[in-house]
């Protein structure tokens, strides 16, 4: 009898779970990553999403594509000078095959009062070629590390380092980095200004 109820029970919640969404509900590596009454992130179907409540209502916004190795971390920040602090948003992605792959690394600041995403930028790219089939193996690193600290953006010089590289220049990764350029950066009337 008491096994009929088990296998009853084991029934009814794989029935009840076979409906539900494949939404994978990710809060990121701390406890400042978890406010399910204004904003969620999670990954589903290659993609990672931040849902956030604006008036009761839930909008859901893209955050990344392509991903498959994907992690965050999140800080709230007052950094516009609104006195709402933002969210922000360090996240890792990397994708590999057979013959090599992609890691990347990036920030992104959410106003979550406007739903506005304010800043978002990569800040670090590593392209690795296994060398299989003949092709060429390679490494290339480049980072251009960008730190938010007192209503400030802070990003430093590229550097970039390879291994296997049979040329004489330093080639840049097949996926983008921040454009923007070595300095200190502060947010007024809404837009990103150099300081």
């Amino acid at each position: 009898m008491r096994i009929s109820i088990f296998l009853f029970c084991t029934l009814v919640i794989q029935l009840s779970s076979s409906g539900q969404s494949n939404k994978k509900l990710n809060y990121g590596n701390d406890n400042s990553c978890v406010d399910s009454s204004s904003f969620r992130i999670y990954a589903e179907n290659g993609h990672a999403w931040i849902e956030i409540q604006i008036n009761d209502k839930w909008e859901t916004y893209a955050l990344l594509d392509d991903v498959s190795r994907f992690s965050y971390e999140c800080q709230r920040l007052e950094i516009d000078g609104t006195d709402s602090k933002e969210l922000i948003i360090k996240w890792s992605n990397s994708s590999y095959g057979t013959g090599g792959g992609i890691a990347q690394k990036g920030i992104q600041i959410w106003d979550l009062d406007s739903a506005i995403k304010l800043f978002d930028e990569v800040y670090y790219c590593s392209d690795e070629q296994f060398g299989r089939h003949g092709a060429k193996a390679y490494l290339i690193n480049c980072h251009k590390h960008i730190e938010v600290h007192n209503q400030k953006i802070i990003v430093a010089e590229k550097t970039c380092e390879t291994e296997w590289n049979e040329t004489d220049h330093e080639p840049d990764p097949n996926c983008p980095l921040t454009t923007l350029d070595k300095g200190v950066y502060i947010f007024s009337n809404g837009e990103l200004k150099r300081e």
